[in-house]
Formats: C-alpha cells, sequence, structure tokens
C-alpha cells in the first residue's frame, strides 16, 4: 500500500498543473507543561508515607507504590537524557508552532493529545482548514484533555508516558491562540 501511495503521489507531481500562488507564515513559542502532582517525587514520598501502616487503604498504598516505580523509570530517563529533568524542574519545556499555507494552518504540537483537545485546536482557527501535527519539537508523550484526569485509563495514568499535568492542556489552547494572533498579524502587515 505504501509503494502504491508513493507512486500516485509521483504520477500526480508529474501531470502538469498551473502553480498556485500561496502565502505562507510561520511562528513558533516555547511553552511550559507542569507536570502532575501524582508524578512529583516528594508529593509521591509523602503519601506513601501517610499510607504506611494503614490496610484499609491497600488499593492507594499499591496505587502510590505502582506510581514510584513509574517516577524512577522517569529518573532514569531524565539520566539518559532522553528526557529534560522534568522531575527536578516540575516542569517540562517544550515548542508549539504554527505554519500556514494559503488557507491552511497546521499546528506542532510535542506529544499525544487527546482527540477532544485536537478539536478545541480546531475551533481556535475555524476559518482554516486546520491540521494538527503531534509528537514534534520533543516529546511529552500522552497529553490528556483535563476533563480526563481522575478517569482512569492507560493514557491518563500517572507514569512516565503521562506526566503533565491537568493544566497542560490550557498552556496548549493558550499557545495556539497567541500563534494564531501572530499569524494574522503577520498575513495584515502584508
Amino acid at each position: 500500500m505504501g509503494a502504491e501511495f508513493g507512486q500516485h503521489i509521483l504520477d500526480l507531481l508529474a501531470q502538469e498543473a498551473e502553480p498556485i500562488e500561496s502565502r505562507v507564515a510561520a511562528e513558533s513559542i516555547q511553552t511550559s507543561l507542569p507536570l502532575r502532582e501524582e508524578m512529583n517525587p516528594e508529593f509521591n514520598r509523602k503519601l506513601r508515607e501517610n499510607l504506611n501502616g494503614r490496610p484499609d487503604q491497600q488499593e492507594s498504598i499499591l496505587q502510590a507504590e505502582r506510581i514510584a516505580g513509574e517516577i524512577q523509570v522517569l529518573a532514569r530517563l531524565e539520566k539518559e537524557g532522553v528526557f529534560p529533568p522534568v522531575l527536578q524542574e516540575g516542569k517540562i519545556d517544550c515548542e508549539i508552532a504554527a505554519v500556514r499555507i494559503g488557507s491552511r494552518l497546521l499546528f506542532t504540537i510535542p506529544g499525544e493529545l487527546f482527540v477532544e483537545t485536537g478539536r478545541r485546536i480546531e475551533q481556535i482557527a475555524p476559518s482554516y482548514g486546520t491540521l494538527i501535527v503531534t509528537h514534534c519539537n520533543g516529546g511529552t508523550q500522552y497529553i490528556p484533555e483535563a476533563a480526563a484526569f481522575g478517569q482512569g485509563g492507560y493514557e491518563d495514568s500517572p507514569s512516565y508516558a503521562s506526566f503533565v499535568g491537568p493544566e497542560s492542556e490550557q498552556h496548549i489552547l493558550a499557545a495556539c491562540r497567541l500563534l494564531l494572533a501572530r499569524i494574522g498579524a503577520m498575513e495584515a502587515a502584508v
């Protein structure tokens, strides 16, 4: 299928078509996504300390121990240079970019968004054909929508693969709004 798709693209490129003039604009900004509380090593240590010796809290004890293991994995990944010092800083710095090509707008996000967040990004620029490209400019792993926190599930469970907090969605949406405003200002200046 990949070979057929590639050949189709080559066939289309070989056809003589009139060039389309499009204006291009691009902007990027740095933002920080906060570490989720459960992944904070000190928070986890105090939680496990408070639960120690409480057999009525067995499920919570097991959850806190599981998260302690996930914190150790994230610490190892930091030490190996896979991630910046997220645990020490309590946040991860990342880049979000926007590229406008004619009537299309592309946002790059450094992690795997929930579909609901992607739809919210599309609503920021309804007059554009908005595309969202994830896993760009570094990586933050899963970025659950704010409403998903606490509901359970693989992507929402505190882990080295889901370490950003519920405020992260709002940081991303604010960054996208700012990028759209900057690109709009560039377009007005032309």
